[in-house]
């Protein structure tokens, strides 16, 4: 019994020692497949992504056609603060304020009156007023900001879409609009800048050039 259980034991050795001899080279373990390293990339740049967009509080959209526009003398912290200011003490009531991103956000506000509103009021009469504040400059040597303040309104209610996309610009002669051109006037006499002008003058598709003439007859 005892031969038999060492010649089994010794096999068990020799077959291990064949196994792992010392002059085979034992293969380095090979990295994951190219698809998984792949997916694995594409989580670290989305996360990289999100944490780029978390470090603003600016909205990810711009604003809408016809935002009023002026420019102050001002720094884009200074001027944020300045123009939610005069917001506010033109009882415009501000949900959201950041002067280092240069972004002001209203309360939705029922019209007129503009106390705050207590459901999702829909059309014009519900309204929210956004800045956005740039750094722009008058001359090559003053440093100035460049307010771009919009009015909107719900078109309709929908959980499963952006709010953007539920939204539309009053009109030129909405009264909030006309309170918000005006005290950008205000704003901008007194911090010495240029008056305000619709931001959407740029976007604004230019008539179709006429029909080339006929030919003459000869």
């Amino acid at each position: 019994m005892t031969g038999r259980a060492g010649g089994q034991a010794g096999g068990r050795a020799s077959l291990v020692r064949g196994r792992s001899s010392p002059g085979r080279a034992v293969p380095a373990r090979q990295p994951g497949c190219p698809a998984v390293r792949l997916v694995r990339l594409a989580a670290i740049v989305a996360m990289l992504a999100v944490a780029c967009q978390a470090s603003t509080t600016r909205p990810t959209f711009g604003p809408l056609p016809g935002a009023a526009t002026g420019e102050v003398r001002l720094g884009p912290e200074e001027a944020t603060r300045v123009l939610a200011d005069a917001l506010k003490a033109d009882s415009i009531e501000i949900h959201f304020v950041h002067a280092g991103d240069g972004v002001i956000v209203s309360e939705w506000l029922d019209v007129p009156g503009y106390q705050k509103s207590t459901g999702r009021g829909l059309g014009p009469g519900t309204v929210r007023v956004r800045a956005w504040v740039d750094r722009g400059v008058i001359t090559q040597a003053d440093t100035a900001s460049v307010y771009t303040v919009e009015t909107a309104y719900r078109v309709f209610v929908d959980p499963s879409r952006e709010e953007r996309e539920t939204e539309q610009p009053v009109g030129d002669t909405h009264p909030a609009r006309v309170k918000i051109v005006k005290l950008l006037e205000r704003v901008t006499k007194e911090h010495g800048g240029g008056g305000p002008a619709p931001a959407d003058s740029a976007l604004r598709v230019p008539p179709p050039p006429p029909p080339p003439a006929a030919p003459l007859a000869r």
